[in-house]
């Protein structure tokens, strides 16, 4: 029978002493490993704490109606506007009538204000706001212009990490009914996006500020050809007086019909027209910082106009200096060359600004 041997006290005594330096020698990776499991879980629950506190800011859903559009005011630079306006949030209190600012609006009124609560347990604000906007018009294509009418919406009693507004295309319509003589609809978008100002407004917090807001724009075309015809008569009429001038001076038979008074004063009602027609224009449209096509009608006409003063004049010099009526007629063909080529080039960019 095989017996086990028996250890010796001493072999024992060795046997525990290997496994507690073993244990001991164990000690410092086991207390490194605790370490840092202690580290992660206090991490984990730092992360957990501060997340509620970075993501708690104010949701709201809006959503616009326009109903009107009227009174375009080129040179006032506004247009008037109704619209309705609807907030959607899970904040019972928060009071949107109250808390927002419609950018570059005045005389604001609100009507028809109504809350109710959703079926989704969401809390659910209403109103019609009338305004009168500044707008900037774009008239360097006038009468031809596309207008992009722009209604901001800014949540001004919370910035950006308190509120924020959020929008889809479903959340913007435009009234069909609407009617704006000379104009046709072409879009509506609405967009949510960020206002940075470079400031605290005296806070002390921070360098800048941020507010969400949301930004509706409309674009309207500008259907021009009645207003061109009619706006810019004088300038036609100017042309055309321009045209006949410089017609009598090319022929000898013609300048002996029509004396030289006749001439002139065709002249000068040509230049009359053209300034009263400039009056008119100016007084209508808001100045721009670069050159608009009724800047180029203006510099075209009174171009024409100069050629023609000076073509009389120097027709009448050369007669009476003795040159042959051939020679007179020459000079004046060859400012109609000059003035009809004007008049194409003109025509050629305002129908090629229609097309674009």
């Amino acid at each position: 029978m095989f017996c086990r041997p028996i250890k010796s006290p001493a072999s024992s005594s060795v046997l525990v002493r290997h496994i507690r330096d073993g244990a001991a020698a164990h000690r410092p990776l086991r207390t490194a490993i605790g370490v840092i499991l202690v580290f992660f879980i206090m991490c984990s629950s730092t992360q957990a704490l501060n997340t509620p506190d970075q993501e708690k800011f104010r949701v709201v859903d809006v959503g616009i109606y326009i109903s009107n559009l009227f009174d375009f005011n080129y040179i006032a630079g506004s247009y008037k506007v109704s619209f309705w306006l609807w907030f959607k949030s899970d904040d019972e209190n928060y009071e949107p009538e109250k808390a927002i600012e419609i950018i570059g609006g005045r005389d604001i009124k609100i009507d028809s204000l109504s809350t109710e609560r959703l079926s989704d347990g969401k809390f659910y604000r209403s109103m019609k706001y009338t305004a009168t906007i500044s707008q900037v018009w774009d008239v360097r294509w006038f009468p031809f212009d596309t207008q992009k009418l722009k209604i901001v919406i800014e949540g001004a009693a919370d910035d950006a990490s308190k509120h924020r507004f959020v929008v889809n295309s479903d959340n913007a319509q435009f009234d069909n009914s609407i009617i704006l003589p000379g104009w046709s609809f072409r879009a509506i978008d609405v967009q949510s996006g960020y206002a940075v100002y470079q400031t605290d407004f005296g806070t002390g917090n921070q360098e800048a500020s941020t507010y969400s807001r949301v930004t509706t724009t409309i674009t309207l075309d500008h259907a021009g050809a009645r207003v061109f015809s009619t706006a810019f008569l004088g300038f036609f009429v100017a042309d055309m007086l321009t045209g006949v001038t410089l017609l009598v001076e090319s022929f000898e038979a013609t300048r002996l019909a029509v004396p030289l008074i006749a001439r002139l004063n065709m002249v000068v009602g040509a230049l009359f027209g053209a300034v009263g027609n400039k009056y008119i224009i100016d007084s209508s449209l808001p100045p721009m910082p670069t050159f608009s096509l009724s800047d180029l009608v203006q510099v075209s006409t009174f171009s024409a106009i100069a050629v023609a003063i000076f073509t009389v004049i120097g027709a009448e010099t050369m007669v009476v200096s003795g040159y042959s009526p051939a020679a007179v007629s020459a000079v004046a063909r060859s400012s109609i060359g000059l003035y009809i080529a004007s008049q194409l080039a003109l025509a050629a960019y305002i129908f090629k600004d229609v097309e674009h």
